[in-house]
């Protein structure tokens, strides 16, 4: 219990020494200080990890590349740790991987995971009084979709200047004010390393998911039942419960700001773009549009995480259901977006 808590304690003091070495500071001497700390952590908590070569190796090449950032200060340097860094979490969560691309896609989704990972442990291990669990299970609930749906607002933002100027124009002093008063550039790279660390410590629930011991990939889904205890039956019924009510939210709220960014594109692409000029069509096509497959790309992925195992058999989940397709459908209308912007680009 006590070596539990040392490790999430460790996790936000990682988080805070990443956001003391890299706020507003480039890759250097800061990246071999953090690799070194993370790694030393890593082994401090997971001794067994000493005797994997997987891991041994992903952990030389994360400080080797760390050595190249400072040596050579270039762009491809700094890739180059980076993915070294993500391929040593895939390593940690799959210590006998085969194939470099499974410990890359291992150690992107223990990123983006992590989050989850975090709110599991505080509720499961650390906080044990009924009342505080009730507490902190209504606060993921809300949390967490407000946090997905504010990253996608981000991600829109960022990729049509129209949809920025309007959000700016309707909440721009209030944000910029309560941006100011949070120090947002300061919370993102403190977040960045909260992410990175859990990732690194934490076991990957995606572990089974994209990497099946000992059998190929299959695309038949087959309901998933306890053999005969009735309480890990029951237990199980109620987090998948819990799973189904985090989906309504995170879907509904999703669907409502896709539903403002598609009507503004709807005015500026479709109907009323011959006032764009050509530089905003030059940003359309060469900002906007990766952003905006990457953001179609994560919502193919949120429907396929929700619909991954028994939430497809769970009673009454046509609404459920109705909000992942209206979702898909405004993706699909977010899909024939990104093309009129090309054609009105190549025009």
């Amino acid at each position: 219990m006590l070596r539990t808590i040392y490790q999430t304690l460790f996790i936000f003091v990682g988080a805070f020494l990443y956001a003391f070495l890299f706020v507003r500071a480039e890759m250097g001497v800061n990246a071999l200080l953090f690799s070194a700390v993370a790694i030393g952590a890593l082994f401090y908590f997971r001794p067994d990890l000493q005797r994997s070569k997987n891991v041994l190796a992903f952990t030389a090449g994360t400080l080797f590349t760390a050595i190249l950032t400072i040596w050579h200060h270039s762009v491809l340097a700094k890739l180059v740790h980076i993915l070294s860094f993500f391929l040593l979490i895939g390593s940690v969560q799959r210590r006998e991987v085969r194939f470099i691309g499974f410990a890359l896609i291992l150690g992107v989704a223990g990123f983006f995971e992590a989050p989850i990972l975090l709110l599991k442990r505080f509720e499961q291990d650390l906080f044990k009084s009924p009342a505080l669990k009730q507490a902190f299970y209504w606060l993921r609930m809300i949390l967490l979709p407000f946090g997905i749906g504010l990253f996608f607002f981000v991600l829109y933002a960022a990729a049509s200047q129209q949809f920025a100027s309007i959000i700016e124009n309707s909440w721009g002093r209030f944000f910029e004010h309560f941006f100011s008063l949070l120090a947002i550039d300061k919370i993102v790279i403190w977040g960045i390393g909260l992410l990175l660390t859990a990732a690194l410590l934490y076991s990957s629930n995606f572990l089974n998911l994209l990497m099946p011991p000992g059998t190929s990939f299959s695309f038949t889904l087959s309901r998933k039942r306890p053999a005969s205890d009735q309480q890990q039956r029951s237990f199980k019924l109620l987090a998948l419960k819990h799973e189904y009510r985090l989906g309504l939210l995170t879907l509904a709220l999703l669907n409502g700001v896709v539903l403002l960014f598609n009507i503004t594109d709807l005015r500026y692409v479709w109907i009323d773009y011959s006032n764009t000029s050509p530089q905003e069509l030059s940003q359309y096509v060469h900002e906007g549009t990766w952003l905006l497959l990457f953001t179609i790309a994560l919502a193919i992925a949120i429907v396929l995480y929700f619909f991954r195992r028994n939430l497809n058999f769970f009673p009454n989940n046509d609404f459920l259901k109705a909000l992942a397709g209206i979702w898909l459908f405004q993706n699909l209308v977010l899909t024939l977006s990104v093309a009129m912007r090309n054609i009105h680009y190549v025009n």
